[in-house]
């Protein structure tokens, strides 16, 4: 695969969630020093999977229309699992504050746009335009994607 095609782990903000949602948990039985206890209390990054969610019910959505194949759909459904809700139930019963939820979101998005701009000259839009047309064309340009299908391939699946 080409290095120009590939969409890197960094472009994708569901990654930049997923890494978070991890930093926040594992902060969360930490919280006995002052920075466990202020990610726990002020970065929560649930108002941001629900976005995310939501968001790949679209995707999701956008996929039937456009290539409805089910291995497709098989390894979208996959990965939404393994990125989406799986953080999804380690966030469960973890303190929300929706006022500083929201901020770190606004925040959190604000340094993803300035560091896609700043590293690969592009933004979110040109990037997801990539994602989906990588996976409606079943193309694993993105990371997960790419490494799913790498790790099947190895038992000589055809994906």
């Amino acid at each position: 695969m080409n290095n120009k095609e590939y969409i890197h782990f960094d472009e994708i903000f569901s990654y930049w969630i997923f890494i978070w949602v991890f930093i926040y948990y594992f902060a969360s039985k930490n919280r006995n020093n002052k920075l466990g206890n202020f990610i726990y209390e002020k970065t929560n990054p649930i108002f941001l999977v629900y976005l995310a969610i939501l968001d790949n019910i679209f995707v999701f959505f956008t996929i039937l229309y456009y290539n409805p194949k089910i291995i497709i759909i098989i390894k979208y459904i996959f990965i939404f699992i393994i990125i989406k809700l799986i953080p999804l139930q380690l966030l469960q019963n973890t303190k929300i504050n929706m006022f500083y939820n929201i901020i770190f979101s606004i925040i959190l998005f604000i340094i993803y746009n300035i560091y896609l701009f700043n590293f690969y000259n592009t933004n979110i839009f040109i990037i997801y335009d990539k994602i989906s047309e990588s996976i409606i064309n079943n193309d694993n340009k993105t990371p997960f994607y790419y490494f799913l299908n790498s790790f099947v391939s190895l038992f000589d699946f055809r994906f």
